[in-house]
């Protein structure tokens, strides 16, 4: 389908009048894209006055607090057991589902972190029954351990574990790479953890995500308007 002129002959006039707009859109959403990876990698340091105590992972959640998936959970487990618990992997969209089973190995809150792939070192917050597959690990806090709040630590590694990832293409995140990451969190006049401290810090964090989520949700609404031309 060809624009025509007023005699009905093509007109090429019009023709690359429409081309340099499509251009210029092209141009504008690769822009858009680009904005859009820029404020996902945005990080945002929270200054304070707060003293703070750095700790390991494996202090903190123990050997036991540290878990990595099975490897038995494939494509042919998921079609042969299909059920209505989350199954977790590598993934990063639909927050890291991959399907869903008729079984689970874990049913606490915990952290979960994505162990290979380009994206190792993604953090989930979970708190549910689920399973996971060989590509994926958590971080279990112990039930007595009142003083750390687990939302807090996810923001420190949201931020902070993805530097920790080794390799070119296929980025790992190994469990004994993650035992040796160090945390660093704000205590009290005593040097307990203060676990006020956390909280309020982790809200804060939560409003700078809340914010780069409503920046690229009007961002994906550019992309993907339909422009007349």
């Amino acid at each position: 389908s060809l624009p025509v002129d007023s005699s009905g002959e093509i007109d090429i006039e019009h023709q690359n009048k429409v081309a340099e707009q499509i251009k210029l859109i092209d141009e504008l959403k690769a822009k858009v894209k680009e904005y859009q990876q820029y404020i996902k990698n945005l990080k945002i340091d929270i200054k304070d006055n707060n003293d703070y105590r750095e700790i390991s992972i494996l202090e903190l959640f123990g050997r036991k607090g540290i878990k990595k998936g099975l490897s038995k959970y494939t494509n042919t487990y998921i079609q042969k057991h299909n059920g209505s618990f989350p199954l977790y992997s590598s993934k990063t969209i639909n927050e890291g589902i991959i399907g869903y089973i008729d079984g689970f190995d874990f049913d606490s809150k915990c952290i979960t972190w994505t162990t290979d792939g380009i994206h190792a070192g993604t953090v989930f917050l979970r708190d549910e029954r689920f399973s996971m597959t060989t590509h994926c690990g958590a971080l279990i806090l112990d039930n007595n351990l009142e003083s750390i709040y687990l939302e807090y630590v996810l923001n420190y590694l949201k931020d902070n574990l993805k530097s920790y990832a080794v390799g070119e293409q296929n980025k790992r995140v190994t469990v004994d790479i993650i035992k040796k990451v160090i945390i660093k969190i704000p205590v009290n006049n005593s040097g307990s953890f203060d676990i006020n401290k956390q909280k309020e810090i982790a809200e804060k964090y939560q409003k700078i995500e809340t914010i780069k989520q409503a920046i690229d949700d009007e961002l994906c609404k550019i992309n993907n308007a339909t422009i007349e031309l």
